[in-house]
């Protein structure tokens, strides 16, 4: 599966054509979105809320090294479940604005990180994506910032 969403995102020029094949209409952009981790890694996307770059995002532990993006999630109890594992009982809640534009994946039991390279993200980004979300039941719920403009902190709460 992975291999052929590579190939399919190299292969469409036009992503939103990749949309329309892949989307589904039952798919709605949350309105308030998680993210957990470190407490000093969530006091300073509070204080500025931007996208850090693989190297910059080393400095922090809960970060996920060289990722693209910023991961997140529609459930709050699972934004928890990633600070406790640092020690954190707090968790940043972002606003979405409905005008973000979305991929939303079905990814069948694998994450993001598994079917999408640095590469593919990089250029979901370029080719206009806020954001990929996970619409898998069973799944994280996670939603992949890739571009913070569409993202706006309300606040750090427990």
């Amino acid at each position: 599966m992975s291999k052929e969403i590579r190939q399919m995102i190299d292969k469409v020029k036009n992503f939103k054509q990749f949309v329309n094949e892949s989307v589904e209409n039952t798919n709605a952009i949350p309105s308030v979105i998680y993210h957990g981790g470190d407490c000093d890694n969530l006091k300073s996307l509070y204080k500025n809320f931007v996208i850090l770059t693989p190297e910059e995002k080393m400095q922090y532990p809960s970060s996920g090294g060289g990722n693209f993006g910023l991961s997140a999630t529609i459930e709050k109890s699972i934004a928890k479940k990633y600070s406790s594992v640092f020690g954190c009982k707090y968790v940043l809640s972002l606003k979405v604005n409905q005008n973000a534009k979305f991929l939303f994946i079905d990814t069948e039991g694998e994450g993001i990180d598994q079917l999408y390279t640095y590469d593919d993200l990089e250029k979901l980004a370029n080719g206009g994506y806020d954001a990929i979300m996970e619409t898998d039941d069973g799944a994280e719920k996670e939603v992949r910032i890739l571009k913070p403009n569409n993202f706006k902190v309300i606040q750090i709460e427990i």
